[in-house]
């Protein structure tokens, strides 16, 4: 989704001349920074495509260069969830079963991680601080420490500061970019062609709720949306068409329902 200029909306430079306050410009593409990878991986974790994650001889998952733990964001409350520093027969079977497709990466050695808590599918309580236990079958994939299934100091006891110290150095290619050179998270220049031409292929369908927004009047409510949030990673299969509502609902998009056009969607949307 490219983000409205809304130093140029009518409807909030009315409200502006009658607060007095003086008119700001704004350049949407000097604002953004470059994309610290590294310092992402160690706080918050950043969603990915499974496809990206690379399995390696020793059966360690790596992501651009780094040695990664994985986990899914969003949490059931009082689930006592697992992260996962292997393939092991879990992430197999997952992936058999077409499971494997909304894992975070991430570098964090204290086994705190950042989830969404759900209830009954709906995120009631968003980036919580949450200590996850490592899968047991992971351990058993990588024999570490001799760990085999029901040995439960030695589970308890793992500690990912070690993990990452033995496995580091089995890092099979380094990251592509560094945070000097990373390519800064913006859109690219031709983005709105890309957008449309998206949403055309999907034929103007949200994605997430199946609204068919192809009329003309309708169609300024769907947006396009980058899954692993880079704005500059246009492939397919990093883009999702998705109604005003639904893009708002995703992670870190609260903003949306800033738009005016977001209240005249929820006006559509009523019949109003």
């Amino acid at each position: 989704m490219k983000l409205p200029d809304f130093t140029e909306d009518a409807e909030l430079n009315r409200l502006r001349q009658q607060m007095n306050a003086p008119r700001r410009e704004w350049n949407q593409q000097s604002d953004w920074q470059r994309i610290d990878l590294d310092a992402i991986l160690r706080h918050t974790g950043m969603e990915v495509n499974p496809a990206d994650i690379i399995v390696t001889s020793d059966r360690t998952l790596e992501y651009e260069g780094f040695k990664v733990a994985v986990f899914i964001r969003d949490q059931p409350i009082n689930t006592d969830y697992r992260f996962h520093v292997a393939d092991c027969r879990t992430l197999i079977q997952m992936r058999r079963d077409g499971r494997y497709e909304k894992f975070v990466v991430a570098t964090r050695q204290d086994g705190i991680f950042l989830v969404n808590q759900t209830s009954s599918g709906v995120v009631v309580n968003e980036e919580v601080e949450m200590r996850l236990h490592v899968c047991q079958n992971c351990l058993e994939s990588l024999r570490w420490q001799n760990y085999e299934y029901g040995m439960r100091d030695i589970w308890l006891n793992f500690n990912l500061e070690d993990f990452f110290e033995v496995y580091n150095s089995t890092i099979t290619q380094r990251p592509r970019y560094t945070d000097q050179t990373a390519p800064e998270n913006t859109y690219a220049a031709d983005w709105d062609r890309i957008s449309k031409r998206y949403k055309v292929s999907v034929g103007w369908t949200c994605e997430a709720c199946n609204i068919d927004l192809s009329e003309s009047r309708t169609q300024q409510f769907l947006q396009t949306h980058h899954i692993n949030g880079l704005r500059n990673d246009n492939q397919p299969e990093n883009l999702k068409a998705l109604c005003l509502e639904c893009h708002a609902n995703q992670p870190a998009h609260n903003h949306v329902t800033y738009s005016p056009s977001y209240r005249r969607f929820q006006d559509y949307r009523r019949g109003i």
